[in-house]
């Protein structure tokens, strides 16, 4: 047992009184404070946190750094620039994506420098299948929508060996080389797609004209289920992820049809198979 005074001062004067506390106990205290995560009450940012017209990358009043648009070379040069500058290290983004080299890039430097990312609106494609699963940390609103699709990796399986370009295979094996770098279930590059039920169709006029298959699914993007997410992140969630309840209302209130996204869990079953395409002559 463990002989402690707990004091304290009022108007001036000092007053002690014993505390006994068992050995274990004390020790239970100690752990859980180490091994203490902070988490946040609610989502820091109102959603009003500008997004300049015009403007990709900007910063915000506390220097964080928002993040407005596409994901390409320049705009991640420019979050880059700015992340170095700021004293906290945090990115408040709403992206569709972009550029999987360019989102790689950034998510590398998300990784290394311990960047903490803000998911407020959306965050789609190449933002959340590399951004918000590179970061230490992450937030998000309780309807943020975080929509994965399909991986260049899953489209090349999809279209066929023979209409895959070598630019397309290197940016597979990107895909490929990124996810196990950051210890993410290289599934990932598969599994979203194949839970959208995916049907391969050739539109023989369309093919004719432009040389590209068409791929019918029956959801542009899948939002996964709290369950499904944990599953491919390892950093630490500072939010809970958003409800079913709430995204489905923000997709209907807010973007009243012209954002297709479907949020469930992914099968229980490895989904790891897809459709391999064969055009016609």
């Amino acid at each position: 047992m463990f002989n402690l005074n707990w004091c304290q001062t009022f108007r001036g004067v000092k007053s002690c009184v014993p505390v006994f506390f068992p050995l274990a106990s004390l020790m239970v205290v100690i752990i859980a404070a180490c091994g203490r995560v902070d988490r946040l009450d609610e989502y820091p940012f109102p959603e009003s946190s500008p997004c300049p017209g015009g403007v990709v990358v900007s910063e915000l009043a506390d220097n964080s750094v928002r993040f407005c648009g596409d994901i390409n070379a320049a705009s991640v040069a420019a979050a880059i620039e700015k992340l170095e500058r700021s004293p906290n290290k945090r990115l408040v983004i709403d992206s569709m994506g972009g550029s999987t080299k360019d989102a790689i890039a950034l998510a590398h430097y998300i990784r290394e420098k311990e960047v903490d990312v803000f998911v407020n609106l959306f965050c789609l494609s190449a933002c959340s299948q590399y951004l918000v699963v590179s970061a230490p940390r992450v937030a998000f609103r309780s309807a943020s929508i975080v929509g994965f699709h399909d991986t260049q990796y899953a489209t090349n399986i999809i279209i066929g060996r023979q209409n895959t370009r070598p630019e397309m295979i290197a940016e597979a094996d990107s895909e490929w080389d990124f996810y196990r770098s950051i210890g993410v279930d290289v599934s990932l590059t598969t599994r979203p797609l194949a839970s959208l039920n995916p049907e391969c169709i050739v539109n023989r006029v369309d093919y004719a004209v432009s040389g590209r298959l068409l791929v019918k699914m029956r959801g542009a993007y899948i939002m996964p289920g709290p369950e499904s997410f944990v599953r491919y992140y390892n950093g630490t969630m500072l939010t809970n992820w958003p409800s079913r309840e709430a995204v489905e209302q923000e997709l209907l209130e807010r973007y009243r049809g012209k954002l297709n996204v479907v949020y469930e869990e992914f099968s229980s079953s490895e989904l790891t198979r897809l459709p391999d395409c064969k055009t016609e002559d």
